[in-house]
């Protein structure tokens, strides 16, 4: 379906099983998204849409013609159509806090350094994720915090997600080279 004014996250694999209907047998087909609004006020969600091809009993007659079992059958092509929805999405709580830089989630950060020591201008990686349930892509750059006498330079990140259940659940990894001017 369309989805304008989402973020929309994949959530495979597909869910594959059978179910009868009214005694006839079919197979049915899931496909799961994650949606995460990218803005305020009413969205709305298209009209899912599927094109197939099935088997059509004929006139429910059964053949004499013990090699003629599939002509009993005819193939045509259905289209099938949701109803489209529409979602009313809130502005996030005010006041945000000042740091908020656009992950929403139950995320956690861990960090780790490279190695416990280093001397004077050697770099140093400092490894930050966060990781949690939730789009971890929105999360924003991480901020340190005023470390006088260390240069700090950012060296990328990286995403993974994963499905858990009907969630959406990653981390992202934040990679950042400290080099300390001094001693101590």
């Amino acid at each position: 379906p369309a989805t304008e004014g989402f973020w929309r996250e994949d959530l495979p694999p597909q869910r594959t099983s059978t179910t009868n209907v009214r005694g006839r047998p079919y197979q049915l087909t899931e496909f799961a998204f994650a949606l995460f609004p990218t803005r305020t006020g009413r969205l709305d969600i298209g009209e899912g849409a599927v094109d197939l091809v099935i088997q059509d009993r004929r006139g429910g007659r059964r053949s004499i013609d013990p090699f003629g079992f599939f002509a009993n059958y005819a193939q045509r092509r259905v289209a099938l159509r949701s109803k489209p929805l529409v979602v009313r999405v809130d502005p996030l709580p005010e006041p945000r806090p000042e740091d908020f830089t656009g992950g929403v989630g139950s995320f956690r950060l861990r960090g780790s350094l490279e190695r416990a020591e280093t001397g004077q201008n050697e770099p140093l990686t400092l490894v930050l994720t966060v990781e949690g349930i939730g789009n971890v892509s929105t999360v924003g750059d991480p901020r340190l915090p005023e470390m006088p006498g260390v240069r700090t330079y950012a060296s990328g990140s990286d995403v993974q997600s994963s499905r858990d259940g009907d969630q959406l659940r990653g981390a992202k990894t934040f990679r950042l080279v400290l080099v300390p001017e001094s001693t101590g």
